[in-house]
């Protein structure tokens, strides 16, 4: 299995994560792109009637996602993602894909739909997701969003927590981990620490 390694720039957070892979860029070796959200419309620039409309304190849309993918290797990949661990910003990907293939797969899916010249060039395509995105999709267009991902983890800020999308059943992982599963009208597992 590969597993893929990305940094989700945040646009809040956007300026402290920028800072850390400015930090760690010789060893880390980042590759900027594209987080898209398939169950999402795709991204466009900001235009001057949507800065018009803002009222005083509003913000303007996000007019897109980025991210970084960590292409350096071994246990510098994996030193990379666990020290970003907790601050809202790691997207893990396990495929059986190669990178190249899991990377064409991401564009060959997410770049059809984006009209605007602007995004069309990004160096990499990723899926973004949240609970919500969940809620109305097919199976087939889960396959699709992943891209043949076999296990996809996100720090999800739009959830408060941790996104864990598997093709296999978790369960007996995470209740061999301690976890439990809660019976409010939302069940979530709880792992303890």
């Amino acid at each position: 299995m590969n597993l893929e390694a990305f940094v989700q720039l945040t646009p809040l957070a956007e300026i402290r994560q920028m800072a850390g892979l400015a930090e760690h860029a010789r060893e880390w070796q980042p590759i900027m792109g594209l987080g898209i959200w398939p169950d999402r419309e795709p991204p466009t620039s900001l235009t001057l009637a949507d800065l018009v409309k803002l009222l005083p304190g509003q913000r303007p849309r996000i007019d897109k996602y980025k991210v970084s993918r960590i292409s350096a290797s071994g246990k510098t990949r994996e030193q990379a993602w666990t020290s970003l661990l907790g601050t809202g910003a790691v997207l893990l990907i396990l495929t059986i894909d190669d990178t190249a293939s899991f990377l064409k797969k991401t564009k060959d899916v997410l770049l059809p739909p984006i009209k605007d010249e602007a995004f069309r060039h990004s160096a990499l395509y990723v899926p973004l997701v949240e609970c919500k995105s969940f809620d109305s999709a097919r199976p087939e267009q889960l396959d699709s969003w992943f891209c043949g991902a076999s296990l996809y983890v996100r720090e999800s800020t739009e959830d408060g927590g941790l996104l864990i999308a598997s093709r296999e059943p978790l369960r007996p992982i995470l209740e061999s981990l301690g976890a439990r599963l809660t019976d409010g009208s939302h069940p979530e597992w709880q792992v303890p620490c």
